[in-house]
């Protein structure tokens, strides 16, 4: 039997660019099959990475479609607070494609790109991108889901330069709350919010904001679990759920500035499930079974997946 030898890259493709096009078909000079791992597939589209998984992995597998089944890709995530965790991952999408494996470097990202698509529009990826990427790209632009992303942008370059006149580059703190509840004879479900504004308006997250100046960090969890959900917990109630805490803080988790949150994780047993309304910046708040959160993949804001399956556990996303 014929031993093929495996070449494996990974890389955001957010676009696929020419570059990157071109690392591809070195590699299959040189391996008789590249599997191409298409990352970040736990994210939400975003101003920053405007397209999902599927879109990305889509757009790439049209510009190397003349290589038919020389080319493999495969969804990972990122899991960027758990790098045992985003190996494995990786592992498990490589396994069984190939005998001998040589792994390739990461291909970088193009955020300027990005930024040029909202500044400048389609035509600055002339040039720079595939024909079937830059018709892809070009559909794309007319599309409502691109006019809420480059809202999304105006509003973070806006949020940007409001903090431009500060000393220092601003480093700011806020709270994120996974709150469980397993009702009498039922299964566990999450609270989650659909954000109501930008960034991220129409994705889901776990509740949360801004710590104010002259407030512990627990107490700021409470406030904004009752402005976003309407849930009423009294503090005692809280604090005797409160099963544990952590801190977020990787420099590119939110758009808008370098934002470190704290997540606390509260599991409340017993009742049943109580009601919740969306309130503030939330457009709806509802409890979902933990079975089911799978099917958010994708459609979780910024690094709240990550969050979750620190609480939760690896299995409920992956």
């Amino acid at each position: 039997m014929t031993i093929q030898r495996l070449a494996v890259i990974r890389g955001r493709f957010a676009p696929l660019t020419l570059a990157a096009l071109a690392i591809i078909e070195d590699a299959l000079t040189r391996a008789d099959r590249v599997v191409v791992l298409v990352s970040a597939a736990e994210q939400a589209p975003s101003c920053r990475m405007p397209w999902n998984v599927a879109q990305r992995m889509e757009m790439a597998q049209a510009a190397l479609a003349g290589f038919g089944d020389r080319v493999t890709f495969r969804a990972v995530p990122d899991w960027r607070y758990d790098r045992e965790a985003r190996s494995a991952a990786e592992a498990a999408a490589i396994a069984g494609a190939g005998k001998t494996i040589e792994r390739l470097p990461d291909l970088p990202d193009a955020p300027e790109l990005v930024v040029a698509l909202f500044e400048r529009g389609v035509d600055a990826f002339k040039g720079q991108v595939p024909d079937p990427v830059m018709a892809a790209i070009r559909a794309f632009s007319a599309t409502e889901a691109f006019a809420d992303l480059a809202e999304e942008y105006r509003y973070v370059q806006a949020y940007r330069k409001s903090w431009s006149v500060a000393p220092y580059p601003p480093v700011l703190v806020t709270v994120d709350m996974a709150i469980v509840h397993v009702p009498d004879g039922g299964e566990p479900h999450l609270l989650l919010i659909r954000r109501g504004g930008v960034p991220g308006k129409g994705t889901w997250a776990v509740p949360g904001g801004f710590v104010d100046p002259d407030e512990w960090l627990v107490d700021a969890a409470f406030r904004e679990l009752r402005e976003e959900t309407g849930l009423t917990l009294s503090d005692a109630e809280a604090r005797a759920a409160l099963k544990g805490r952590e801190v977020f803080d990787a420099p590119d988790r939110s758009s808008r500035a370098r934002i470190v949150t704290h997540g606390f994780y509260f599991v409340v047993e017993g009742g049943s499930l109580p009601d919740v309304a969306g309130d503030d910046d939330a457009a709806e708040a509802r409890w979902w079974p933990v079975s089911a959160l799978r099917t958010l993949s994708g459609q979780l804001f910024e690094d709240h997946p990550d969050i979750i399956v620190r609480f939760l556990g690896l299995d409920v996303l992956s």
